[in-house]
């Protein structure tokens, strides 16, 4: 507890400020102050205009998407659109060319279905397992494009985008198989 002081004295602590006090005596006289305020302070904003263009400049892309996301896309728009049969073995078999390309790196989409079938290493990229079946669906596309069938049949239009979409996701995983029993044998070699 404080002792009771009286009113007065309290007052009287309470030091005197000096009345009017000019302007001019806080002011910066040097111009040379005022260009090293300036000066750092576009020294700052230079700085964080770098540092934001290189953080826009570096930043992540995306991952482009898979030529399997990219072809189920197709075949999935195809297969809502479901043209005429001939419409659709054409489409069907530029998703299937397409995905090779992409997926296996097979020339197939820049070549005629005769140089595809006459070329000696076509489909050596892909799985073994899955050579015979593209070549036969490829094939059977094939007669559907050149027969000039243009009548709908939905339900075969169906099962040979289902059976490309099946085929798509068994050379993915033949792909991955194959991939790790190469890094198992060459972790394995000396």
């Amino acid at each position: 507890m404080m002792p009771d002081m009286p009113q007065n004295s309290l007052v009287d602590a309470i030091p005197q400020l000096d009345g009017n006090i000019p302007a001019e005596q806080f002011a910066a006289t040097s111009p040379w102050l005022i260009a090293g305020w300036v000066i750092g302070g576009l020294a700052v904003l230079g700085g964080l205009l770098l540092w934001w263009y290189w953080r826009r400049k570096h930043r992540p892309l995306p991952a482009a998407p898979s030529p399997l996301a990219v072809s189920s896309a197709l075949l999935d728009e195809l297969e809502e659109a479901l043209p005429a049969m001939r419409e659709c073995s054409i489409r069907l078999s530029l998703i299937i060319r397409e995905f090779l390309a992409g997926q296996a790196q097979d020339t197939s989409l820049y070549e005629t279905h005769e140089e595809f079938t006459q070329r000696i290493d076509s489909l050596t990229t892909l799985p073994a397992t899955c050579r015979l079946e593209t070549q036969a669906l490829l094939n059977t596309l094939a007669e559907y494009k050149y027969t000039g069938e243009s009548e709908d049949n939905a339900t075969l239009e169906r099962a040979l985008i289902g059976q490309t979409r099946s085929l798509f996701h068994r050379i993915v995983d033949e792909q991955q198989k194959e991939a790790e029993l190469k890094k198992k044998l060459a972790t394995k070699a000396p």
